[in-house]
C-alpha cells in the first residue's frame, strides 16, 4: 500500500493492525487450531492490557480502541479506491512483510481487511 499511495507507513500499519490481528486469530482458529501463534497472540494481549487472563481478542479490542483514540484515518483518505483492491491484494501476497504472517491469508480474508481499513 505504501508503494502505491502517498500514505505514511505508520498510518498504514496502524489502520490495518487490528483487522489483521482479528483475521489472523480467526484464520488460525479455523485452519491451524494447534498453532503456537494463538498462544503468542494471547501473550501479546496480556502484555498490552497488563492482565494475565487477557485473550487475543482482548488485544484486538485494545488496539482498536487505541486507533480510535488516535483518530487513525481510513485508507481511502490516501487515495485507495475499491476498484484497486485486487491489485493491492496481489501485491500484498508477495510483499516481504507477508512472510512474517503466522498463517497464509486467503484473497477473501485480505479483501475483508481492506474493506475494514477503507
Amino acid at each position: 500500500i505504501g508503494g502505491m499511495y502517498p500514505a505514511p507507513h505508520g498510518i498504514i500499519c496502524a489502520r490495518l493492525l487490528p483487522f489483521v490481528m482479528a483475521t489472523n486469530i480467526a484464520a488460525l482458529q479455523a485452519r491451524a487450531a494447534d498453532s503456537p501463534y494463538l498462544a503468542r497472540l494471547d501473550e501479546v494481549a496480556q502484555l498490552l492490557l497488563g492482565d494475565p487472563q487477557a485473550q487475543a481478542a482482548d488485544g484486538v479490542a485494545w488496539v482498536e480502541a487505541l486507533c480510535a483514540e488516535l483518530a487513525v484515518p481510513p485508507l481511502r483518505e490516501f487515495g485507495l479506491v475499491e476498484s484497486e483492491f485486487p491489485e493491492v491484494i496481489a501485491k500484498s501476497k508477495v510483499a516481504s512483510s507477508m512472510k512474517g504472517n503466522p498463517i497464509p491469508l486467503t484473497d477473501r480474508e485480505l479483501h475483508t481487511i481492506l474493506v475494514q481499513a477503507f
